[in-house]
């Protein structure tokens, strides 16, 4: 389960103990994932992972950040299964710079 996890940050002064400050996921999608199949369904789930991490104590909070090299309105759809949670969501605008996405 924390193999998902690409990112753990911890307290120095705490000898690297539990609770982690922050764990954090990245999903950087570099490919069209209609075609590549990236499941909606699996970004949730690995949510879901981190949310149980802070549940069971083993992390103080919890970042979980998208990046999509597509465009705003071909990502929106598919991102839509993240509504309502935090969530991070960047892509890409006409000038290829990242830009945040309200999902």
């Amino acid at each position: 389960m924390l193999g998902d996890i690409d990112l753990l940050i911890t307290d120095k002064d705490k000898n690297d103990s539990l609770p982690f400050l922050i764990c954090v996921e990245i999903k950087y999608i570099h490919y069209d994932h209609r075609k590549h199949g990236i499941q909606p369904q699996k970004l949730k789930e690995q949510l879901e992972i981190l949310k149980i991490l802070k549940e069971h104590g083993i992390t103080e909070d919890i970042l979980f950040v998208y990046v999509d090299r597509h465009k705003k309105q071909k990502i929106h759809d598919f991102l839509a299964v993240l509504k309502d949670d935090d969530v991070i969501c960047y892509c890409m605008d006409s000038n290829l710079n990242l830009v945040r996405v309200e999902i």
